[in-house]
């Protein structure tokens, strides 16, 4: 609660002196908090494959890390384990302050036994620091591991670690910012590549442009990290806090029209990846195995992958036609003010309660059965449905003293805050 409030007591001070969006991206990028960020906003960072700037993940830890080891090291030159002590501390505060969330925890306890080694001239492997973070991890809480966080955390360091080295050892540029663009590419690609079928398994859509995004926009978040960080301790000094307030904000709003200007170029997102767990299964092992086939060039890899993506397709198939020659009947639960489907097979058709109520787009289970553009069909009162022999009745108005004039149906759907006597008698009429 401590930390929570001092997390809640910065926030305050950085808005004291940055324009309220500016404000909101920058608790953000330090502390996690999106709170005060409006949904236009986060839904651009999304978009544009930006959102992590909003997660404090191990690039936040990793940056604080940098600037913890400067002022222990060259800025106090304090002793070697006087210098680490100090870092650690500072790491974990850090942590704390943004909630301890699995990629903070990921982050600061492999920077925490690197310190560790080097105080021990010791160089420990970058896969066992990553592995004895995670197993820590899943010990205090076992069911980590079914959190898309904690997956797609670990996921994006192992390919980092595994995939970025060999990638960016590809190609070679004379150019010396040439060379730095292609290492943050690589870097980004072997991160997204190892990603990619948790974020369209979890979230089913994929952001197109994260690649010129990040090239853009990932230079400018450590400069605002850490000038997020030195605004909100001049906040004690508010003279000298004003004038930094005028460079953080522009440098802030940078970033926001470069993420929002990114987010409304055509086709930004691909949505509508509804996956099932073979799906899953399968675009993990062709991840892991085509780099293993054409960057180490291991034949059996090689025939591995062409085998699984095979197989893939062939089961993608099945799929389809099974769902070409089904049918189903879906009753939505906080979609406007009710909505219920019908699938025939790839056609489908949406009731829905008044124009003002969602209408279903590529996110719904209607696009994940190969349904692309139901009929909608908008209703008030009472609607009668027939469908595969069965008849359902859809109420969402009816006057409670005429219930034994409701008529018959096999499925009976109430959309209104229905008393519950009211309930009561009418399953007993019926």
């Amino acid at each position: 609660h401590r930390a929570q409030r001092l997390s809640i007591y910065v926030c305050r001070a950085i808005s004291t002196y940055l324009p309220q969006r500016e404000a909101a991206l920058a608790c953000a990028i330090l502390l996690g908090e999106r709170q005060g960020m409006n949904d236009d906003l986060e839904q651009a960072f999304s978009g544009s494959g930006l959102i992590h700037l909003m997660a404090v993940s191990g690039m936040h830890v990793g940056i604080f890390y940098l600037m913890c080891s400067w002022f222990m090291f060259t800025f106090l030159r304090l002793p070697k384990k006087t210098s680490t002590l100090g870092i650690l501390l500072m790491l974990w505060a850090y942590a704390l302050l943004t909630g301890l969330s699995p990629s903070v925890v990921r982050a600061s306890g492999m920077f925490s036994l690197a310190a560790a080694g080097k105080l021990w001239s010791r160089q420990a492997s970058s896969y066992n620091l990553m592995s004895a973070s995670a197993w820590i991890q899943v010990w205090f809480d076992p069911l980590l591991p079914t959190q898309p966080g904690f997956l797609l955390s670990y996921a994006a360091v192992f390919g980092i670690l595994f995939l970025h080295p060999r990638l960016f050892s590809l190609f070679w540029f004379k150019n010396k910012w040439l060379d730095k663009a292609w290492e943050l590419s690589s870097l980004s690609i072997s991160a997204q590549w190892f990603t990619l079928p948790l974020v369209l398994f979890f979230f089913h859509k994929f952001p197109v442009y994260f690649l010129p995004a990040n090239l853009m926009v990932v230079p400018l978040s450590a400069p605002a990290l850490i000038g997020t960080l030195l605004l909100a301790l001049l906040s004690a000094v508010p003279p000298l806090a004003k004038i930094f307030a005028h460079l953080l904000s522009a440098l802030l709003y940078c970033i926001n029209e470069i993420t929002i200007w990114i987010a409304a170029l055509p086709h930004a997102q691909s949505t509508g990846w509804y996956w099932t767990k073979i799906d899953l299964f399968m675009a993990l092992a062709l991840i892991a195995l085509i780099p293993l086939g054409w960057l180490i060039h291991i034949k059996w890899a090689r025939q591995a992958s062409w085998s699984i993506a095979i197989a893939w397709y062939v089961v993608g198939l099945v799929q389809l036609m099974k769902l070409s020659s089904s049918n189903a009947f879906y009753v939505f639960e906080g979609y406007g003010q009710g909505s219920a489907a019908v699938r025939e097979g790839r056609q489908g058709w949406v009731w829905r309660h008044t124009e003002d109520s969602m209408v279903f787009g590529s996110n719904d289970p209607l696009s994940h059965e190969g349904v692309q553009h139901p009929t909608t069909i908008n209703h008030k009162g009472v609607v009668w449905i027939r469908w595969n022999n069965k008849t359902a009745l859809w109420v969402s108005q009816w006057n409670e003293d005429r219930l034994t004039e409701m008529p018959m149906a096999d499925v009976l759907i109430l959309e209104s805050k229905w008393k519950k006597e009211t309930i009561l008698r009418l399953a007993y009429n019926y």
